[in-house]
Order: structure tokens, then sequence, then C-alpha cells
């Protein structure tokens, strides 16, 4: 793949919109920086931002998603033997 001076690209990955009336391409870099995002209601890490951007989820933070339950505990002392 080269760019529009035709200088050789590498690590790029072709991400393809999911709009019916676009057929162009969103280019991305490979590099790792992970991000977790949402789409559909889950949560899911991507690769990079432009990963993220270019399947139309939505960020939520920066790193790889991490379990999103919580464990809730009352202020009760009830001791067990």
């Amino acid at each position: 793949m080269t760019d529009e001076n035709n200088r050789y690209c590498s690590n790029v990955v072709k991400i393809y919109n999911d709009k019916e009336d676009d057929d162009r391409p969103t280019i991305c870099t490979a590099d790792y920086s992970p991000v977790c995002g949402y789409k559909d209601g889950k949560l899911k890490t991507y690769s990079n931002k432009c990963n993220l951007t270019a399947s139309k989820a939505y960020y939520k933070y920066s790193g790889e998603c991490k379990d999103d339950t919580t464990t809730v505990c009352t202020d009760d002392y009830t001791p067990v033997c």
C-alpha cells in the first residue's frame, strides 16, 4: 500500500465503514494502543482509537476493557462463625 506520494506504507489495516452510501475505507495503523469502547451495549477492547472509531463504537476509556461488574457490600456487621 502506498500513500498519496506513492511512498510505501507498512503496518496499516483497512477498516471499511458500515455506511451503505460510503464505500471509502478508513485506514488505521496497526499500532497497539488499546482503548475500551462499547457498541450494542457490549464492552470491547479495540487495538487503537482509529479502529474503535471505524467500528462506530463509543469511546469509554484508555486501556483494555475491565470487567464492569462490581461487588456491592452492605455496612451490616453480622459475623459468621
